[in-house]
């Protein structure tokens, strides 16, 4: 048989073990969040990098460009429309590079959409023309 001090000491030897199980799981924690601040302190200064950075600046000088081809592909459908009322001949001329001009402003278009979307994550809310 045992004596009540062994009895006692049994007893509290699975309660001394979960105590430093839950002091080692507080350190642990404790670890972890000071990671994690560390971490998040360094994603601000990424997404400050990245806010200021070359590739950004690139992104906007792209999709101005494309809004200039646009522009200019709009400008030169009206030039070419104007034209062909001018003169009967040209009809067929126009019909057929006004198709062209159609494809190459979707195209510049869509360009546009995915530059938008690379810079800001989200698609153009605008609707195409």
């Amino acid at each position: 048989m045992q004596s009540p001090s062994t009895e006692e000491s049994i007893a509290t030897n699975p309660l001394v073990e979960q105590s430093n199980t839950i002091d080692l799981l507080q350190k642990s924690l404790s670890q972890q969040e000071e990671k994690i601040q560390a971490m998040e302190q360094q994603a601000e200064v990424l997404k400050l990098y990245l806010r200021h950075s070359s590739s950004t600046a690139l992104k906007n000088i792209l999709i101005d460009q494309e809004q200039n081809i646009q522009a200019y592909l709009k400008v030169m459908k009206s030039a070419m429309a104007e034209l062909s009322a001018l003169s009967s001949r040209t009809i067929d001329w126009n019909e057929k590079y006004q198709y062209q001009l159609d494809l190459a402003l979707k195209g510049s278009l869509e360009r546009e959409d995915l530059l938008k979307l690379l810079k800001t994550g989200e698609p153009n809310e605008q609707p195409s023309p």
